[in-house]
């Protein structure tokens, strides 16, 4: 496994490079994408001629989505994006274990890596087998294997760590570059690869040596800055890059109405979403009528979409979108453009609490969509289009290459 964690407002750009880097590797180049978030859920066939669609299917992507990008060419590989609004993105990759034959292809891989953090100037970043995590005691729930905060604190090292600008500052770059590694590269950033191993699999080879060496690595950088499991553990932690202005992105905006009054789309139950399903065409009529009132005419056309987003955009600084009475019948006019335009119909398939439209395997959350139009600055008009255009199209190709 390897990952990165970063503050990087520019990750979500970066879509075409990442793929670039995985097909200039033929192990690497993926044979399939599974489409995951919030509005939808699908698998389809990569093509490498819909580079420029997958790209738009990507900056169009709700928050948040995950995307698997996997391949079974040589060995099962993964590779993971992530679209969220927690401080940290990450980017993932899981390869089995059995590729690395050769130190050939360890080497082919520390590049990939590379490659990876200069497109990404991740805080973070680190490889290991699953062998190398070390659980805790909790008093409550036993042995536990903690995740990664860095907020919190550096996790156990696994055999490749790369270390951010921020950190080099933090620990001092003489420390950093004098560590008891196997080997030390400097990175284009001003960050720092370190290697504890020459390979991923010299752990099962003697795991009391390698932790050992880890041992030596944490107290020689400053064991107070590596986390400990503990919950209220609080490390060293640098002053991370793009963090501050990361973290006033995702705070600004906000209707605090709306996040008091309707912050889950749980809030209601199962048979209450299921009379809401029933008196769907009727509610959406009711949304049109009230908002004729407000002078914006709704006729259940795609045009109308834009005229709905742009009153929900003027009216963000307003209390009006505050009511979950508002977002429900929103949420039932948009539905009801989507049912008469493409045919889909509501089920509790993907969530027993949350109806979704469907249409085949293709998921549709007009719910989700209506909570991340008034807290973010998506548009219904901007998913519809990626509905009706791109993610229909991949699905009428799948059925006619079923068929």
């Amino acid at each position: 496994m390897a990952g990165f964690l970063t503050a990087n407002p520019a990750y979500q750009e970066l879509f075409p490079e990442i793929l670039h880097a995985l097909l200039s590797r033929d192990a690497y180049a993926p044979e399939r994408i599974e489409l995951g978030g919030t509005d939808f859920e699908k698998v389809i066939e990569f093509d490498p001629t819909l580079e420029r669609e997958l790209s738009t299917m990507w900056k169009s992507a709700p928050d948040p989505s995950v995307w698997h990008l996997e391949s079974d060419r040589v060995v099962h590989l993964s590779i993971t994006l992530v679209k969220t609004s927690l401080p940290f993105a990450p980017l993932n990759l899981r390869i089995e274990r059995g590729y690395f034959v050769s130190y050939e292809r360890v080497a082919e891989f520390i590049e990939v890596l590379k490659q990876f953090y200069n497109l990404l100037r991740p805080a973070f970043g680190s490889s290991e087998l699953r062998e190398m995590f070390r659980p805790y005691d909790d008093p409550l729930l036993g042995k536990v294997v903690p995740g990664i905060d860095l907020e919190h604190g550096l996790p156990n090292p696994g055999w490749l760590i790369a270390l951010g600008p921020e950190y080099v500052d933090m620990f001092g770059e003489g420390r950093v570059k004098s560590a008891p590694c196997h080997s030390i590269e400097s990175l284009d950033d001003g960050g720092v690869l370190l290697l504890l191993s020459s390979s991923p699999l010299d752990y099962l080879r003697d795991p009391k040596e390698f932790d050992e060496r880890r041992n030596r690595l944490k107290s020689h950088l400053g064991i107070e800055a590596f986390d400990t499991g503990e919950p209220s553990f609080r490390g060293k932690i640098p002053r991370f890059r793009f963090f501050e202005k990361r973290s006033k992105e995702l705070a600004s905006g906000t209707p605090t109405g709306f996040v008091r009054q309707s912050s889950s789309l749980s809030a209601l139950n199962q048979d209450e979403w299921k009379t809401w399903i029933q008196n769907n065409h009727s509610i959406a009529l009711d949304f049109v009528r009230v908002m004729s009132l407000r002078g914006v005419k709704l006729d259940f056309s795609e045009r109308s979409l834009e005229a709905l987003d742009e009153y929900i955009d003027r009216s963000k600084k307003t209390d009006v979108l505050n009511s979950v009475e508002f977002f429900t019948k929103m949420a039932a006019y948009v539905a009801q453009i989507i049912i008469r335009n493409t045919g889909a119909a509501w089920s509790f398939r993907g969530s027993k609490d949350i109806p979704s439209l469907w249409l085949g395997d293709v998921q549709i959350s007009p719910l989700a969509r209506a909570q991340k139009v008034i807290l973010e600055d998506e548009t219904f008009e901007r998913w519809y289009q990626f509905i009706t255009g791109t993610l229909l199209s991949a699905e009428k190709s799948g059925d006619a290459g079923r068929r």
